[in-house]
C-alpha cells in the first residue's frame, strides 16, 4: 500500500495566520492551529479522508497544482518530496489506520512559515505573506507551541524549509538554528527562501549559523525578479545595491545556491538581462551547470493573475519570444549547457492568443497600485510606453495618470 504523495504523513505546512493545509500549493484547509490543536487537525476527519484519497489511482482535485505542473513536464512538489522522503514510504502501511488516521504522529519535514513578517511589498504578493501591506504581523509560533513541537520532532527532522514573510527577520528562525546546533542536528537539510535584503538581524549574522552546516545540506533560494530600479518597482522595499551585495557574498560561500524568479508581464522580456547579471556576479556558475535558477510563472487564475505574461499584446509577445530564443541559444553555446527546458512553457504562452480585456485589466489594476505606491509603470519600465499607445481603446486609462 503506497500513496501517491508522502507529504500528508510526515510534512507540516502551516500558513502564518495558522491555517494548516496539506502542502503550500494545496489550498485545502484542514483546520487552524489557533482554534484546534495540531494533533486534532492531523488526525481529524478532513486529513484522514485526504490521506485515503491518495491511495486512489488518480490524485484528488485539490492537488490540481501538481497535476497541472506534471502535465507540463515539470517537477511538481509531489514528485520533489516523494523523491526526498523516498525511504518514508516503507512505514506508511504500518502507521496508517483504516480510517486514514496515523498511529504515531511524526514529522520529518516542516515548512517554517511561522510569520508573515516581511520588509517587502511585492506586486504579486499580499498581506497573508507580507506584513508590509497592512502593518499587521500574523504569527502562530505560540499557538503551535513551537518550543515543544521542536523538542518532540528534532531527532526526526530530515528537511526544514524556511519561508515567510522574510525568514531572516524572524527571531524564531535564529532560535531554531541554535537548537539544531546545540542538539548536533546540523545534518538536517535546510532550504531557505529569502529576498536577500538582510544577512544580519539584531546583531546576529546568519552566515555564522549557516557556516556550521554541511554545505551540501544547505540551499539558499534567492527570490530575484529583476535588477536595479526595476527590482525596486516589482518588489517594493528592495534596495538593489544591498541585495546585489548580499548576492555576491552568497556567491562566495560553499553551500548550495539557487534563484527563484517569478515571471510576469513586468519582467518576462528582461529574463536575459537578469540571468546574465546573476551569471556575471558568479551566483549562477559552472559549479551548478549554469542551471541553478527556476522560472516560476504567475498563475493567471490567482489574485495576482493580472500580471500573467499572457496579457501582453501579440507584437510584444513575438518580440519577447524571439529575444528569449536568441538568448537561450547564445547562453547554451557560451556555457556549454542546455537551459531551454526552463523556458518551454514561457515560450508556449508567448505564442498564445491575445485578449484585450486581460490587457486592460492589467493596466487598470497596475495603475491603481502605482497610485497607492506613488510610482509610474512607464518611467521604470519604458518598454511599456509604446506598447500601451498602440491600443486606442485604453487611451483614457493613460490620460488619467498623465502618461500620454
Amino acid at each position: 500500500m503506497k500513496p501517491q504523495c508522502i507529504i500528508p504523513w510526515i510534512y507540516l505546512e502551516i500558513f502564518p495566520e495558522g491555517t494548516v493545509t496539506p502542502c503550500c500549493s494545496n489550498e485545502f484547509p484542514l483546520g487552524n492551529i489557533k482554534t484546534t490543536s495540531l494533533e486534532e487537525i492531523w488526525n481529524g476527519e478532513k486529513m484522514n479522508q485526504f490521506r485515503l484519497s491518495l491511495f486512489a489511482k488518480n490524485l484528488p482535485s485539490s492537488c490540481q497544482c501538481c497535476i497541472d505542473t506534471e502535465k507540463l513536464g515539470n517537477q511538481s512538489l509531489r514528485e520533489k518530496y516523494n523523491n526526498f522522503f523516498s525511504s518514508s514510504f516503507s512505514s506508511v502501511a504500518d502507521n496508517t489506520n483504516e480510517d486514514g488516521s496515523l498511529k504515531t504522529i511524526l514529522f520529518k519535514g516542516w515548512d517554517f512559515k511561522v510569520s508573515n513578517k516581511c520588509n517587502f511589498k511585492c506586486r504579486m504578493c499580499g498581506p497573508r505573506l507580507s506584513s508590509s501591506f497592512t502593518g499587521v504581523i500574523q504569527e502562530h509560533a505560540k499557538d503551535l507551541n513551537i518550543d515543544q513541537f521542536v523538542d518532540n520532532n528534532i531527532d526526526h527532522f530530515e528537511l526544514i524549509e524556511f519561508a515567510g514573510g522574510e525568514t531572516l527577520l524572524m527571531d524564531e528562525q535564529y532560535e531554531l538554528l541554535e537548537k539544531l546546533i546545540n542538539r548536533g542536528r546540523t545534518d538536517v537539510e535546510l532550504w531557505y527562501n529569502t529576498n536577500m535584503s538582510v544577512l544580519s538581524y539584531k546583531g546576529k549574522n546568519v552566515l555564522d549559523y549557516w557556516n556550521k552546516w554541511n554545505p551540501d545540506k544547505l540551499t539558499i533560494f534567492a527570490s530575484i525578479d529583476e535588477i536595479g530600479d526595476r527590482a525596486e518597482y516589482i518588489r517594493k522595499g528592495t534596495r538593489w545595491e544591498i541585495v546585489d551585495k548580499n548576492l555576491r557574498t552568497i556567491a562566495n560561500q560553499k553551500f548550495k545556491r539557487h534563484v527563484n524568479t517569478v515571471v510576469s508581464c513586468l519582467n518576462v522580456f528582461r529574463l536575459p538581462e537578469i540571468i546574465e547579471h546573476l551569471t556575471d556576479i558568479g551566483y549562477i556558475d559552472q559549479r551548478f551547470g549554469y542551471s541553478n535558477f527556476d522560472l516560476i510563472l504567475v498563475d493567471g487564475a490567482t489574485e495576482s493573475g493580472f500580471l500573467a505574461i499572457g496579457v501582453l499584446p501579440p507584437k510584444f509577445k513575438l518580440q519577447t519570444k524571439q529575444k528569449l530564443i536568441s538568448f537561450i541559444n547564445d547562453y547554451n553555446l557560451e556555457h556549454t549547457v542546455d537551459i531551454s527546458g526552463k523556458f518551454i512553457h514561457i515560450l508556449e504562452i508567448l505564442s498564445g492568443e491575445f485578449n484585450i480585456k486581460s490587457f486592460y485589466n492589467f493596466l487598470t489594476k497596475n495603475i491603481d497600485m502605482d497610485k497607492k505606491r506613488n510610482e509610474i509603470l512607464v518611467k521604470v519600465i519604458p518598454e511599456f510606453k509604446e506598447v500601451i499607445k498602440e491600443y486606442k481603446t485604453i487611451r483614457w486609462v493613460l490620460q488619467s495618470v498623465s502618461l500620454v
